[in-house]
């Protein structure tokens, strides 16, 4: 298996799916809030999705990382390290403020 192939496209779809998410209508929500009671919007699930596909792109980035360069010690290239995990980083940012406007 060709880890960083996988890694790669599964970071592209989730950075995809985020975009998608950031550039949709205003009709269309992740969450709203009314007289107290959270509840869930038309993107949530697609937000849930991008999320759990940035952190198998993270893991499979880890598993080639681990595979190639810890225990063949093969010199992998810096952006061919990284890229897979740089691409997931707006997936976190975006984690990080869906959990700030629900507690704060």
């Amino acid at each position: 298996m060709n880890y960083y192939k996988i890694a790669l496209s599964l970071a592209i779809i989730g950075l995809a799916i985020q975009i998608g998410v950031l550039i949709s209508p205003d009709e269309y929500y992740i969450f709203s809030r009314k007289d107290g009671v959270l509840k869930e919007g038309i993107l949530f699930p697609i937000i849930l999705f991008s999320w759990a596909i940035s952190c198998f792109a993270g893991a499979f980035n880890y598993v080639y990382i681990e595979k190639l360069h810890l225990v063949k010690y093969i010199p992998i290239a810096r952006i061919r390290k990284f890229l897979p995990s740089l691409l997931c980083i707006p997936a976190c940012l975006s984690f990080l403020w869906f959990c700030a406007k629900i507690f704060f």
